[in-house]
């Protein structure tokens, strides 16, 4: 990679220029030539021992990409989709304080110092109210979901009350197209279930999606039947829909579910902006070539 000349080295030339010619112009032609040898064996030795710097410098900046800026970059963008975005995927936030101890935490500037500090607090805090608002969503599909189940007289179907079964799961397949989604993690997210599986397969298809509700059956206080019932999203579409609508109604009144929405956008902005400003970072020192 080659170097850029410094204003300061073009400076210097010029003055040697400059003086050069007065030189010979007043005739005096070795004074001139041993100006000329002097003067520009100092200024090959000012330049190269700048560009030297600055070589060092480049080294010890890219050494810091690859051992922290780099990784922290992919940790953030990790969060980004992982956390704040689809909210569905485990992340160990312990991993930010690994950064926050590292040395090279110090040779960020003030400013991003302080950024990143505010966000890996912010963002530590974020897993139990996804937890607490994951599980809020869960009981409430529950809840308003009971309302649609249906079967014989002498028979209660329910939902299956075990948090570790969501209520419900939307699975398409379609030869190697093969997703799905639980409907209380599309609710978290602000999507609609079907959108997040059509934005994940190629050439949707109505008919290679099922719906599916982990339901129980009870006789009186006897327990004769629990698992999954699925059937196609054409026949459940209603009940599907009239659940979704009733649970974000319900959240629509909570305050508290207000606010940890509008501080996951916070959060959300924060990422994006510290994720540009450390890929600008990373882009200053090392060039990308398409191949």
């Amino acid at each position: 990679m080659s170097e850029k000349s410094t204003p300061w080295s073009e400076i210097v030339s010029g003055i040697s220029a400059f003086f050069a010619l007065i030189l010979t112009y007043l005739g005096i032609q070795p004074w001139n030539t041993l100006f000329a040898v002097v003067f520009g064996a100092a200024i090959t030795y000012l330049v190269q021992k700048r560009l030297q710097g600055e070589s060092e410098k480049r080294n010890v900046n890219l050494n810091y990409i690859e051992t922290y800026y780099g990784p922290l970059l992919v940790e953030i963008q990790k969060i980004q989709y992982e956390v704040l975005s689809d909210m569905s995927g485990y992340y160990d936030f312990k991993k930010f304080d690994t950064f926050v101890k590292s040395p090279q935490f110090y040779t960020m500037g003030k400013k991003l110092r302080a950024d990143f500090l505010t966000f890996s607090d912010e963002v530590e805090k974020l897993d139990k109210k996804i937890s607490f608002y994951n599980n809020k969503i869960i009981d409430l599909i529950r809840e308003k979901g009971n309302h649609y189940l249906t079967g014989p007289i002498d028979v209660k179907t329910i939902f299956i009350q075990d948090s570790s079964n969501p209520p419900i799961f939307l699975r398409y397949s379609n030869g190697p197209d093969k997703t799905g989604i639980n409907l209380n993690n599309s609710i978290l997210q602000d999507k609609n279930p079907i959108d997040i599986i059509k934005e994940k397969v190629k050439n949707f298809q109505e008919q290679c999606l099922q719906v599916e509700l982990n339901l129980e059956k009870w006789k009186g206080e006897l327990l004769f039947e629990s698992g999954r019932d699925s059937k196609s999203y054409t026949e459940r579409s209603m009940i599907l829909n009239n659940i979704i609508s009733e649970v974000q109604e319900e959240l629509n009144r909570d305050k508290s579910y207000k606010d940890f929405k509008l501080e996951l956008n916070n959060l959300k902005k924060m990422a994006e902006n510290i994720s540009s400003r450390l890929t600008k970072y990373i882009n200053k020192y090392i060039s990308i070539v398409d191949i």
